[in-house]
């Protein structure tokens, strides 16, 4: 118990005892003992009381009324206890091993003295026994954790499981099975288990988020922004949680929807002719473009890489994309927002250097993202991101194999 807390309960103490001393009484409650025993004078206790508002209130609360109020709570949270479906069912098993029987075999009554002896020592038991089971679930989500990290997200899963089966009131266990699932872009079970961990536990932002994530996945985007809205309300100061609501203050648009025009422009005003680069990609596919099916590749191409650094630098290129975007009903914003997403999905979101990165990305645009890929731990992230986007993303290939080829 903290030192502020002493004082005030002494106070209150000593506050309920001048007033339920006997008027009658010889004898003066010995407050100055009492307080000598704190090492506190009576001057001290009165100029701390007063010294705050909150610290009067509740020194002016009746200590009876207190006494009584806590009476209640440990009395509920003691049937709560044993009305548990889990403890139910450890006293039935007891019971039917004979442990509420006498010497003679015959039952115990029910509240008598021997009944409550032999009841308060299975509580006991019980008690201990369920701790150990907790200390296993969190075994077992530690190893879910670590197996999160190595990608083997059907083991995490197996291992969530388990940690939900020695304790299955844990929204921690339910939430973080959410994410595994979302890894593997199996969103009806995310959206469950995210579902049950929010159940358990209304207070949890992340799930919450998690909530959200799953909804956007499944397109829909009304009822994610009201649990982005409900992380948010959570934690108020949660960068990511803000982001997540201003994103769909506005109406969503697909950024890579097609335009209405029947065909494509055969080049654009202040676009390089990018034809040379089909052969970066090993030959051609329909129509003589390049074949775009593995576009995910491309970005692991050094060539491709090394041109699209130098055509990034030019202020000229940046702003015919820009504007080749923009015509064809896309917005470079919802892109980089999307690529944030993808981010923020990954199960090293909560690490403090991607944490970082998602900061000066959000601060600098995506021009900021190729120094990151200096960082080995930090490039697997980003490439898990980027195939998060083209696998959910496909427009981006039916642009590019509009523009890469010059032509149709």
């Amino acid at each position: 118990m903290s030192s502020s807390t002493n004082k005030l309960l002494l106070s209150s103490i000593l506050s309920h005892l001048q007033k339920s001393a006997p008027h009658s009484s010889s004898t003066p409650i010995p407050t100055s003992q009492i307080l000598a025993a704190f090492n506190l004078a009576q001057s001290d206790l009165d100029e701390y009381v007063a010294g705050d508002e909150r610290r009067m209130r509740v020194a002016s609360l009746d200590l009876e009324a207190i006494f009584e109020a806590g009476v209640k709570i440990v009395e509920q949270k003691e049937n709560e206890e044993n009305s548990s479906p889990e403890f139910v069912a450890f006293i039935n098993a007891l019971t039917s091993r004979g442990y509420f029987k006498d010497s003679q075999g015959q039952p115990i009554t029910k509240n008598s003295p021997a009944y409550n002896e032999r009841f308060q020592k299975a509580k006991l038991r019980f008690k201990q026994k369920e701790g150990l089971t907790k200390q296993e679930g969190e075994t077992h989500k530690n190893e879910g954790n670590e197996l999160m990290r190595q990608k083997k997200y059907d083991e995490a899963i197996e291992a969530y499981k388990r940690a939900i089966q020695c304790d299955s009131s844990n929204a921690i266990y339910f939430c973080n099975m959410a994410a595994a699932y979302s890894n593997q872009q199996r969103y009806d079970e995310a959206l469950e288990a995210a579902k049950k961990s929010f159940e358990l536990d209304p207070k949890y932002s992340k799930a919450a988020l998690r909530i959200g994530m799953a909804l956007e996945k499944q397109n829909k985007t009304e009822e994610a922004h009201k649990f982005y809205k409900k992380a948010l309300a959570l934690e108020p100061d949660n960068e990511k949680y803000q982001e997540h609501v201003k994103r769909l203050d506005r109406p969503l648009a697909n950024p890579f929807a097609r335009g209405s025009g029947s065909g494509a422009p055969s080049g654009f005003p202040g676009m390089p002719d990018l034809s040379a680069m089909r052969d970066m990609f090993g030959g051609q596919g329909q129509g003589g473009m390049p074949d775009m099916s593995q576009m995910g590749d491309m970005f692991n191409n050094p060539q491709f890489m090394e041109m699209a650094q130098n055509l990034m630098q030019n202020d000229q290129f940046k702003r015919a994309a820009e504007s080749m975007m923009q015509g064809m009903g896309f917005d470079p914003s919802q892109i980089s927002e999307s690529l944030v997403g993808a981010i923020e999905e990954d199960e090293e979101a909560d690490n403090e250097k991607v944490q970082e990165m998602l900061r000066d990305i959000r601060t600098n645009g995506p021009e900021v993202i190729e120094r990151y890929h200096q960082d080995p731990e930090l490039k697997d992230v980003l490439d898990r991101a980027r195939d998060r986007v083209m696998q959910n993303m496909p427009g981006i290939s039916e642009m590019a194999q509009r523009y890469m080829g010059g032509g149709q």
